[in-house]
């Protein structure tokens, strides 16, 4: 069996020629959706698949209703002991699965969701932010990446690499994206064995979407999964081994799913496994901005910040 030092990259990824085309996200970045936006509008697929949750496919329509954003599925569940759990997965305007939905919508394009239905993985599953980075947050090669850039953490060297350059083009883009997440994913094998049951329900989902729809698929995950699922699609080498013990799903007769309002101050303070990207107003703006052609965010936001300290602090 090949290890994760074994594997080299396979640049087929990133051939938007393909019969699936895999776009590597990181939940919540201005700069994916912006991208990803552009390029669903040029390839016209004949389907979208998004990392999601799957039991929730049949209430889809639901995000196509005038919402105030951020707003979240929520899934939820009693256990076998009587313990309640439940997760979130938000959207926000600039949420990369929220505007691709959008595109779908436009252009009449199928779309679903495609993950493990989160209360079947409910008993072992740790964070209840389902689109948070916690792979890219255990990964050596982040914490590489970040010394060799002289940066201070994830946050910082995703904006250096992606979110800075307002030009950045969908093929540069994808080049640099499955790039990293390949190679933070297999620097130190950091795959679990949800990751690995959770993929394997994925892969199953596309290879069913293929059969179903004539033409082009386009799949958006998190960047961490988009590679182990091109490998599983289209039958190359991968790393298969978990990093814990493996599981087997079950599900409660009492679960449920929702749409549920949300906001910015609870996604920014999610922080350990549930964190994603920081200061959600801030690139709300970055979003706005861009969509005008602008590009000094960080100006406005800081000659705002300074007119709105108290007097004696300036």
């Amino acid at each position: 069996m090949q290890t994760q030092h074994d594997i080299e990259f396979d640049a087929e990824i990133l051939n938007l020629n393909s019969p699936v085309v895999f776009f590597p996200v990181r939940h919540h970045s201005p700069a994916c959706s912006r991208i990803l936006k552009q390029l669903a509008a040029e390839l016209c697929p004949v389907a979208i698949v998004i990392e999601g949750p799957s039991d929730f496919n049949s209430q889809i329509s639901e995000l196509f209703l005038p919402h105030e954003l951020p707003i979240a599925i929520y899934s939820y569940t009693c256990l076998s002991d009587g313990t309640r759990r439940g997760a979130f997965y938000p959207f926000c305007v600039y949420s990369p699965e929220w505007q691709v939905l959008q595109v779908a919508k436009s252009l009449d394009i199928p779309a679903q969701f495609i993950d493990l239905p989160w209360a079947e993985i409910a008993s072992f599953a740790q964070n209840s932010h389902r689109y948070a980075d916690t792979e890219f947050q255990r990964s050596g090669y982040v914490e590489t990446l970040c010394e060799n850039l002289e940066v201070e953490g994830l946050n910082d060297v995703w904006d250096l690499l992606f979110e800075i350059d307002p030009h950045l083009n969908p093929q540069e883009y994808l080049k640099r994206c499955h790039q990293f997440c390949f190679h933070a994913r297999l620097s130190d094998g950091c795959s679990s064995a949800i990751d690995l049951l959770r993929e394997d329900f994925m892969a199953s989902q596309i290879i069913k979407a293929r059969s179903t729809h004539s033409g082009q698929i386009l799949v958006v995950t998190g960047g961490f999964h988009s590679y182990a699922l091109y490998a599983k699609v289209f039958d190359r080498p991968f790393p298969i081994s978990p990093t814990s013990p493996p599981i087997s799903t079950s599900q409660s007769p009492n679960t449920g799913i929702a749409l549920t309002p949300f906001s910015y101050d609870r996604l920014d303070s999610l922080i350990g496994y549930d964190a994603g990207m920081s200061s959600p107003g801030f690139y709300h703006q970055v979003w706005d901005d861009r969509l005008l052609g602008e590009t000094d965010t960080y100006r406005k936001v800081l000659t705002k910040v300074v007119k709105d300290l108290p007097r004696e602090w300036v």
